[in-house]
């Protein structure tokens, strides 16, 4: 499934030719998710792509439609328009190598739709994940920031390197972290979510500790925070009525 290309330094990887990338006519709820996974399963990078066919399968498991029956015209029109993006932008490719010598770069988002973690190594993409939230997790979003910090962080140790740089776009959390991982002041936090936030903090301190990483962290604008991707989908199919989005499989 994969194109492996190597150099005298890295190892890159990419979608292999050929593979067949196409939505049937008219598709079933079962076409649709094995859809979905012939385009993100088993990828360490898959980008936007991970966000928009989460979103896919989560509509779909909202219709009462057995598997078998076609879905809705609207979703298989959220379907097409992914099919088509692929055609023209496929993300699915990265490096394959990570130097357990050096370190690597942690960026990582969270929105009201999802939290996204991005690892990087010389500015090369190595992993990707994407985490829809539940609909009914109301949170506050600095909650959510630190969760993914946490996914992202627990992604890292398996690759085994010591040296971490995070990278936010929240200075909120930027703040938070600096503090808690430089030992300038006592953290603080008020409000609601006080030892919400408290807690995870202390996590986050605790596999420092345990698996002796160095982390530093940076802030940088929504905009080049490489994880962004990860947490979003088009605009417009979050403002499309669920009754279009969802239909009986009787229609």
């Amino acid at each position: 499934r994969l194109s492996v290309a190597t150099s005298s330094e890295d190892v890159m990887w990419r979608r292999r030719d050929g593979m067949d990338l196409t939505l049937p006519e008219q598709p079933t709820k079962r076409e649709v998710f094995s859809w979905c996974g012939r385009l993100t399963s088993h990828y360490p990078v898959a980008s936007w792509l991970r966000p928009c066919c989460s979103y896919i399968k989560r509509v779909s498991c909202e219709d009462a439609a057995v598997w078998d029956k076609p879905v809705s015209a609207a979703l298989e029109k959220l379907c097409r328009a992914v099919e088509d993006q692929v055609s023209r932008e496929d993300p699915v490719n990265g490096k394959w190598t990570v130097k357990s010598t050096g370190g690597v770069s942690l960026w990582y988002d969270a929105s009201n739709l999802a939290l996204g973690v991005v690892i990087s190594e010389d500015g090369s993409v190595i992993e990707d994940h994407c985490w829809l939230r539940p609909k009914s997790d109301k949170r506050h979003i600095n909650v959510a920031e630190l969760d993914a910090v946490l996914r992202g962080l627990s992604a890292v140790v398996d690759h085994r390197v010591a040296n971490v740089r995070v990278m936010t776009d929240s200075k909120t959390v930027h703040g938070w972290l600096k503090s808690l991982l430089g030992n300038i002041q006592r953290v603080k936090v008020n409000g609601l979510y006080r030892a919400l936030v408290e807690r995870r903090l202390q996590l986050i301190d605790d596999l420092v500790e345990v698996y002796k990483l160095k982390i530093s962290v940076e802030w940088v604008p929504s905009q080049k925070n490489l994880a962004d991707r990860l947490t979003r989908v088009p605009a417009s199919w979050l403002k499309m009525p669920e009754s279009l989005v969802v239909a009986a499989a009787t229609q």
